[in-house]
């Protein structure tokens, strides 16, 4: 493991600010770390999406997102 990460629970808490509502709010994560062996990693992937809107990565229209606004 990268670091010698111990395996365990770890709590990541992050601070988020919306600029439409000019709202904070402090986010929690709970990352379980475990370990793994070689060939989950060789045949390991990532995705990462950013700055676009949900809606654009979702098969739905805006009208069916509603959900996800205030």
């Amino acid at each position: 493991m990268r670091g010698r990460l111990r395996q365990g629970h770890y709590e990541v808490k992050v601070k988020v600010y919306d600029v439409i509502w000019k709202n904070e709010v402090v986010s929690t994560v709970t990352v379980v770390v475990k370990e793994i062996d070689d060939v989950a990693i060789a045949n390991a992937g990532s995705l990462r999406i950013q700055g676009d809107a949900i809606y654009k990565h979702l098969n739905r229209s805006r009208d069916q997102l509603d959900v996800f606004r205030r």
